[in-house]
């Protein structure tokens, strides 16, 4: 029996989309400006909802603690790229000066500073001594 009367005018109740009790939550707290709310505005969503008041304050307390932990993670986030960013570019650094090497004996670019010698970068394995 998924048809209906109402008004004279006939309605398929299939095709209207009723939207659930945590949308609508959701859609409530999202319009908030400020937490927790009052009394009145838990016993309106209350009415709207039809579940009690206790817990309207529950899923209330659950959306607010989900939007806290967003924030944090976003923090964490932004400071964990922030230092990866920062290893990365110190890593790179360090690895173009040993990235050069002898094109006869392959030591690296290092241990010819080492000695005192000046050698420049290796360019298609040969060393070029200034």
């Amino acid at each position: 029996m998924d048809e209906s009367w109402g008004d004279g005018v006939f309605v398929d109740l299939q095709e209207q989309e009723i939207p659930s009790r945590s949308a609508i939550l959701k859609e409530e707290f999202d319009g908030m400006s400020s937490y927790p709310p009052s009394e009145s505005v838990c016993a309106d969503l209350s009415m709207k909802v039809m579940l009690p008041v206790e817990e309207i304050k529950i899923w209330l307390d659950h959306l607010h603690t989900i939007r806290e932990n967003r924030k944090k993670g976003a923090l964490k986030a932004a400071e964990t790229r922030r230092r990866k960013i920062t290893s990365a570019t110190a890593s790179t650094s360090r690895a173009r000066e040993s990235e050069y090497q002898c094109g006869i004996c392959h030591a690296p670019y290092q241990d010819f500073r080492k000695s005192g010698l000046d050698v420049k970068p290796v360019i298609r394995g040969i060393i070029l001594l200034a």
